[in-house]
């Protein structure tokens, strides 16, 4: 039987799929050869900022592994800290030691340009973003996907409570989470057409205090549930759930589902960057490929919390992804321009 949450508010998380929290960023030692007897490639690994972020760049880390298993992958890893005169440097030190590069966080874009254009010999991979450089291998989420879903759940949640109101909370405004909203809301929409949804962005991905201020003036505009995509941030939402001030986030930073969310939905990092990897080694990946991901892909699973959705809700949402994957259903990211 399920209940109703008990504070005023409930969370829902996107999560980066394999996040270890805390993790150093030292390069890990690689085997020579994969288990499958491939000769060793050598990767890199550059995030914008550092390690221990609990959301994406943790998710790229957690992607060394099935690396080193599965092309027996040697991976140097490359934080840059948001020092962005550093990302030029750091960047040319990855290009000169290895063959792979995959770059994390939007504000390396233009630096990532600038060092592909000037190493043709090293292929870099930008990920969960797009590029606009022949120089550069894209490989992203289909967000308005997995967004879409969210939406969904947060329109069966909002019903049981008799709320005409949902939440969206994102990080900053980027591309990817404005895609994000936008699924949210054709999701949430396609159930109650009559739905509004409250949108506030944080400023920050790694701000848990403002995470809570947010969510806590989305929940007192009336929305319910809140789908937050707002890395470490999204803490906070959850923290307004539990304090029973507002609503709670679907949300990148939770590998469970918390007992305040009714569900989390994943995002798995392994997907993109092994596919890169695997056609760099086979010789099909081009620079200036374009490659999205979604749940047809195996990118985004949706975990659920019982105690919000009942055995029928959940094969619901089921039921929309299984149409998402058949393309029954195409939900679109914003408009851009």
């Amino acid at each position: 039987m399920k209940r109703s949450a008990t504070t005023g508010v409930v969370t829902m998380a996107l999560v980066g799929a394999l996040v270890l929290a805390g993790c150093g960023g030292q390069a890990p030692t690689a085997d020579a050869t994969s288990e499958a007897g491939e000769e060793s490639i050598a990767v890199g690994l550059f995030v914008a900022n550092a390690f221990g972020d609990h959301s994406y760049y943790d998710a790229a880390f957690e992607t060394i592994d099935a690396l080193e298993a599965e092309h027996g992958a040697t991976v140097t890893t490359y934080e840059g800290k948001l020092e962005t005169q550093n990302y030029g440097p750091l960047l040319q030190d990855a290009a000169d030691a290895n063959e792979l590069v995959y770059v994390v966080g939007n504000q390396a874009i233009d630096a990532t340009v600038e060092a592909a254009s000037q190493n043709p010999d090293t292929t870099f991979v930008f990920v969960n973003g797009v590029v606009p450089s022949e120089d550069v291998v894209s490989v992203a989420y289909r967000y308005a996907e997995s967004c879409y879903a969210g939406g969904t759940v947060a329109a069966l949640v909002s019903e049981d409570e008799g709320r005409s109101a949902v939440g969206f909370m994102g990080g900053f405004e980027a591309p990817s989470i404005a895609d994000c909203e936008a699924g949210y809301t054709q999701g949430a929409q396609a159930q109650d057409p009559s739905l509004s949804v409250i949108s506030s962005y944080v400023g920050s991905f790694s701000d848990p205090v403002k995470g809570l201020e947010t969510a806590t003036a989305i929940g007192q505009q009336g929305a319910y549930v809140i789908y937050s995509t707002a890395g470490l941030s999204g803490q906070g939402a959850v923290k307004a759930a539990e304090g029973g001030t507002a609503i709670a986030p679907i949300m990148a930073a939770y590998p469970t589902v918390p007992d305040v969310s009714p569900a989390v939905v994943t995002d798995d990092t392994s997907v993109l960057v092994l596919d890169a990897a695997d056609s760099y080694v086979d010789g099909t990946l081009t620079k200036g490929d374009v490659r999205t991901y979604g749940f047809k892909e195996g990118a985004f699973t949706v975990l659920y919390n019982d105690a919000f959705l009942s055995d029928d809700q959940q094969t619901l949402v089921e039921d929309v992804i299984t149409q998402i994957i058949a393309g029954d259903i195409v939900p679109e990211g914003a408009p851009r321009g």
